[in-house]
């Protein structure tokens, strides 16, 4: 075998090709500032009422979390 191959008469080359610019870079998987920050507030919530006060302090700081989930 040589070492030039080609197929069937053919060879192929290498073409460049360019890919796309991203259309938006996040800070962190993907996230932007504003949403990592809702993000941390949804979080800290989760955490603070779980430590505070158990179950009953994580319903009554459902509303909070939960905006904050659906915001990000």
């Amino acid at each position: 075998m040589s070492s030039q191959q080609s197929t069937r008469g053919v060879e192929f080359g290498l073409r460049a090709v360019q890919f796309s610019r991203l259309t938006r870079r996040g800070i962190l998987l993907g996230l932007s500032l504003p949403q990592l920050i809702v993000l941390a507030t949804g979080v800290l919530s989760i955490v603070g009422a779980l430590y505070a006060g158990g179950g009953i302090l994580l319903a009554w700081t459902a509303p909070v979390w939960l905006l904050c989930a659906a915001l990000a």
